[in-house]
């Protein structure tokens, strides 16, 4: 009985040493395993979602300023503004009223010229007018007025006499000038040729200031007559007069008539009179009509001289 006892005791202190050694050894592995993860860089875990919503910052040493950056999404730069130069002024969204430019009064009111959507001088008036292939810019609306006047002009005296032959006008330009011809060596006998013509009809006339600067080219002529400041174009093979528009002065060479118009007389309204160069090409289409300059803007004049080939005028 006592040996058996002694071998329990044995063996019950055998599995207590046993029992106390394996609690050492593990409690030793944790404090391995711990002391290895103080020493070691933890692995970098990336997050997809939260990188797509961070905001991005520039330098990951500076914390990004809350005021600041609700000051920069809410208030606007107005350092950052586009430069003036860069951005056209254009009156295509402006109100303008679509006055009757046939007459000066309302052609006077009208603050021309406008800026188009690229920046651009024009006549034409925002919501009143279309420009046109041989008109874009609508130059014809500065002359609309003294056109209608010689128009009426020209329609009350041929009430009063259907075989006058002081008027001759049309409308609008350009337009062929009605029954009027040059005369020939058959009504003057001073001319020696049949090729011989006298333009200056119908009470038109013309001056050595102006006459000098009028020229032939591509088998017509190019004028001003004195009688109601326009131009004219005479086709001697055709024996037709076509006004083409307004002239104050005028050159002409290459099928290119170089103009001075303007919205009002001079004398009439001196304080808001207002001039403007102008280009007219005759081309197969007809006439191309384009602003040059405004002379108001650059307070000074067209001189009209005789073009030379690619070279033409000045202005003083």
């Amino acid at each position: 009985m006592r040996k058996h006892l002694s071998l329990f005791l044995v063996f019950l202190v055998l599995f207590f040493l046993v029992s106390c050694s394996s609690s050492g050894s593990a409690n030793d592995s944790d404090a391995v395993s711990d002391a290895d993860r103080d020493t070691q860089e933890p692995p970098t875990v990336v997050d997809e979602d939260a990188d797509k919503d961070a905001d991005p910052i520039d330098d990951p040493d500076k914390t990004p300023d809350a005021d600041q950056d609700k000051d920069q999404t809410t208030l606007p730069d107005t350092d950052s503004s586009p430069d003036a130069d860069q951005v056209p002024v254009t009156d295509a969204d402006e109100d303008v009223a679509c006055l009757d430019l046939r007459y000066n009064e309302n052609t006077i009111k009208t603050p021309f010229p406008f800026k188009d959507a690229n920046g651009k001088p024009t006549f034409c008036r925002p919501g009143c007018d279309t420009p046109t292939e041989n008109d874009p810019q609508c130059v014809r609306n500065i002359w609309d007025w003294e056109n209608w006047e010689e128009q009426q002009a020209y329609l009350k005296e041929q009430e009063k006499d259907p075989n006058q032959t002081k008027e001759r006008s049309c409308y609008p330009w350009p337009c062929k000038l009605p029954d009027m011809h040059a005369k020939t060596k058959a009504e003057l006998n001073t001319f020696v040729s049949s090729c011989d013509r006298l333009l200056t009809v119908n009470d038109f006339s013309a001056s050595m200031l102006t006459n000098w600067s009028h020229g032939m080219y591509d088998g017509v002529a190019g004028m001003r007559f004195l009688h109601s400041n326009m131009i004219v174009e005479y086709n001697p093979e055709k024996d037709e007069y076509t006004t083409i528009g307004q002239s104050r002065l005028l050159s002409f060479n290459e099928n290119r008539y170089i103009t001075e118009v303007y919205d009002s007389y001079p004398g009439e309204n001196p304080n808001t009179f207002k001039s403007f160069t102008v280009s007219v090409l005759r081309t197969e289409k007809g006439y191309f009509y384009e602003l040059i300059r405004n002379n108001h803007e650059f307070k000074d004049t067209f001189l009209a001289r005789r073009l030379q080939e690619r070279t033409g005028f000045c202005c003083v």
